[in-house]
């Protein structure tokens, strides 16, 4: 809180180049307080794909040059993120093998938010090999771009054709800015702190890790309590990053749109987390084919494969995105087949078994990210169709959390926008009142600092 309002009473004094260096300043300051070894990291991607950038610019045929940018990125996301999966697959073999090697030397801390700015920063040199920016001759611009710490650790995955032109000719926040940022950040605050953390630790995080203990309704309630926690925490914190970034006068994309009305799988991808989604979409998808070139339904599986290896390796994260490629792979099939079939009262009488259907595929499949492996997935599906009448684990404030999650998740729109304007036209002083009693629940319900779940990608 200390360090956001220095650097927002700076922003407000500074001026031209000094204010992007100010940011740039926080930026690497931010990223160095978790731990200043991942500083290194930030900085070597940020050289090498701006070098990447200005040759892809300059050369006629710059093929070579992209292909030693996605090369040179994806090695560094390999080396951090999965090295020490493959350490331990080595041991394990070496084991096998009668040879009690030690290789713990060979492990690696992943730096926070690898994947994030790797890959923000890897689309800029895609955007301009593909003729759609020019390279920047500003390095600080670029290095800011890349580092900005209200996205560096858990996105959006910003564009550069986005973020770009925002620092080169840097806008200050108005009146109506200030109000919607601060909006945003408190409402990031209640769903992080009143939903995402209280979930977690009154009903998801018990019933996972001892399933055994728990009943079958219970865990069939802390499933859904998962998929609740997951939507409230990415985009409590996407809340959090657009508030802040708005507050200094930056705009960064929604991440986030409603997801669980979808009607369908495809839809729910276009729905959530739509940053990351889009950019497997365009430089993964596209790349490999798309629907043009090649089996669409062989690169739509390939495509969410990598989805869900770039959330962890591992035999359930495979599994997870090879369920929802094939599912989006047969969706895609069977509109294709069907598109002038459908009878316009089939489609009628499916909008609300659509969404119902996509929710419990979705929140199903969440057993595998949830869990730490295929065993352990295996052992909660087990507990939950053995139809136990063991212990429950609903307490008062986790089920208040999960009522009131389910409300936020599913009514209409039109009462949180209503509810929000009501919000901005109150006087200071019942804005002040109003962010008393928000900042004593909020310490009211708070279990320690727990990191955003998508800190550890």
């Amino acid at each position: 809180m200390l360090f956001v309002s220095v650097v927002l009473l700076l922003n407000g004094v500074l001026r031209g180049r000094a204010r992007s260096g100010m940011l740039l300043i926080a930026s690497y300051y931010f990223y160095a307080s978790f731990d200043v070894r991942f500083l290194a990291v930030l900085l070597f991607l940020t050289g090498f794909n701006y070098l990447a950038g200005a040759l892809a610019g300059r050369l006629e045929r710059p093929l070579v040059v992209v292909l030693c940018a996605v090369a040179g990125n994806l090695a560094v996301l390999l080396y951090f993120k999965y090295l020490g999966y493959f350490v331990t697959g080595v041991h394990q073999l070496l084991l096998q093998a009668g040879l009690d090697i030690s290789v713990e030397m060979l492990s690696t801390v992943l730096p926070a938010g690898l994947s994030f700015y790797t890959f923000q920063s890897l689309s800029y040199v895609l955007d301009i090999y593909r003729g759609k920016i020019k390279p920047t001759t500003n390095v600080i611009d670029f290095a800011l771009f890349v580092a900005f710490f209200p996205t560096v650790l858990s996105g959006p995955i910003s564009r550069a054709s986005e973020l770009l032109p925002q620092f080169q000719q840097p806008a200050y926040p108005r009146s109506a800015d200030r109000d919607y940022g601060l909006l945003l950040v408190i409402r990031g605050l209640c769903k992080k702190i009143m939903f995402a953390d209280v979930l977690a630790y009154s009903i998801v995080d018990p019933a996972f890790s001892h399933p055994q203990n728990y009943s079958s309704l219970t865990l069939l309630i802390a499933l859904y309590a998962f998929s609740f926690q997951m939507y409230m925490d990415l985009s409590g914190y996407t809340d959090i990053a657009r508030g802040v970034a708005r507050l200094l006068g930056f705009n960064i994309r929604e991440n986030f749109n409603r997801p669980y009305l979808a009607g369908s799988v495809s839809e729910y991808w276009t729905r959530w987390h739509m940053s990351m989604s889009s950019f497997f979409r365009d430089y993964l998808y596209i790349s490999l084919g798309g629907s043009k070139y090649g089996n669409v339904y062989l690169n739509l599986l390939l495509t969410f494969i990598c989805i869900g290896l770039w959330h962890g390796i591992g035999w359930n994260f495979l599994l997870y995105g090879f369920l929802h490629g094939s599912v989006v792979a047969s969706e895609r099939f069977f509109r294709t087949r069907n598109s002038d079939r459908a009878s316009e009262s089939v489609a009628r009488s499916a909008t609300l078994l659509r969404p119902f259907l996509t929710f419990q595929f979705v929140a199903f499949t969440r057993i595998l990210f949830k869990s730490s492996d295929v065993r352990h997935a295996g052992e909660y599906l087990k507990n939950l169709f053995g139809f136990s009448a063991g212990d429950g684990l609903l307490t008062g404030v986790g089920l208040v959390a999960l009522l009131i999650s389910a409300i936020v998740v599913w009514a209409p729109k039109r009462w949180f926008d209503n509810m929000e304007q009501r919000v901005i036209r109150l006087t200071v002083v019942q804005q002040a009142c109003l962010l008393v009693v928000i900042f004593m629940l909020l310490c009211v319900l708070y279990n320690g600092a727990t990191g955003f779940i998508y800190y550890r990608f």
